[in-house]
């Protein structure tokens, strides 16, 4: 399978000065250009980039082909699917080595899923599932956790909508501090184009006129400092709207992440051309993780021929 992983390495150098260790140095040299070196461990700073991805399928049933042939075409790591309607909380190898983890307590139109390309399937390491409309996996190279939440439709019961926003403010509770959170989800809400009192988390390129769901969206994102990102890059229209049918196109699917995190989100988009369901269009993020390792520094040695 391709992979979408992009390695960009950079040496870490310490300020002068400032976080240097002092007791561990020979010196600093009074230039302030750096430090004399030394042997033992130093850190390299390595990103990678990850492209989350949010599809909703209508059903997963005769899909499997369709499923993995997407994110494989679009370079998609991890993929939320979300109206799975399969009963049962399993994974299951499907096309082209991706590993599919599903939700559904329900034959009806709920569930959520999520799709792990062959890169990432062997490192998750913990799937939460908590009832058929909210799912989190943790993948554990540097530790990156994905919500996936599917929300009740406008003419569902105040009940089930209060289950759902108890459910999903609730889950974060057990989250480490120093996790990528990746929160994906079709909320059936519009949060519109304008900032009016959001301006840290709404970034003025929304589609579409503001409705209830979007405020709630967006009261949510406030309270628990998150960033609707695909809110914050300049598209053209097609490139915002999640879902067309006919004359109707709205924006519905949005891609969450902590506010503190948004400076490492290079790009987020809608894929018009693919969609595995009629009307419902592909949103795509990329985001740059970064990880440290420990590489130790040596002497250069002779090479023995």
């Amino acid at each position: 399978m391709d992979c979408a992983v992009k390695g960009i390495s950079n040496k870490a150098k310490a300020s002068p000065g400032g976080d240097a260790l002092h007791h561990n140095s020979p010196g600093v040299a009074k230039s302030g250009q750096g430090l004399l070196a030394i042997k033992g461990h130093s850190k390299e700073r390595k990103y990678r980039t990850i492209r989350p991805a949010s599809i909703i399928i209508g059903t997963l049933t005769g899909r499997s082909r369709e499923l993995a042939a997407t994110p494989k075409k679009r370079k998609v790591d991890i993929a939320c699917v979300q109206e799975t309607r399969w009963k049962g909380a399993k994974s299951r190898d499907i096309c082209d080595g991706c590993k599919l983890i599903y939700h559904g307590t329900t034959s009806g139109p709920n569930g959520v899923g999520v799709i792990v390309n062959n890169d990432y399937r062997d490192f998750v390491t913990s799937v939460q599932r908590v009832p058929d409309r909210l799912m989190s996996i943790t993948e554990g190279r540097k530790v990156l956790r994905i919500v996936y939440a599917y929300a009740p439709q406008c003419g569902c019961t105040d009940d089930t909508k209060g289950q759902f926003y108890r459910s999903f403010e609730e889950l974060p509770h057990g989250f480490v501090e120093g996790e990528n959170v990746i929160r994906g989800r079709d909320f059936n809400g519009h949060v519109g184009p304008t900032r009016d009192g959001y301006e840290r988390w709404h970034g003025g390129q929304g589609y579409g006129a503001r409705n209830e769901m979007g405020t709630m969206l967006l009261d949510h994102a406030k309270a628990a400092d998150l960033t609707v990102v695909n809110t914050f890059f300049k598209e053209k229209n097609e490139n915002l709207i999640t879902y067309r049918s006919g004359g109707r196109a709205t924006q519905i699917d949005y891609i969450l992440v902590r506010r503190k995190e948004l400076m490492n989100v290079i790009d987020a988009k809608v894929i018009p051309s693919d969609n595995i369901a009629p009307q419902y269009h592909l949103l795509v993020m990329d985001m740059r993780l970064e990880h440290w390792r420990s590489k130790r520094s040596h002497f250069p040695s002779e090479r023995i021929k």
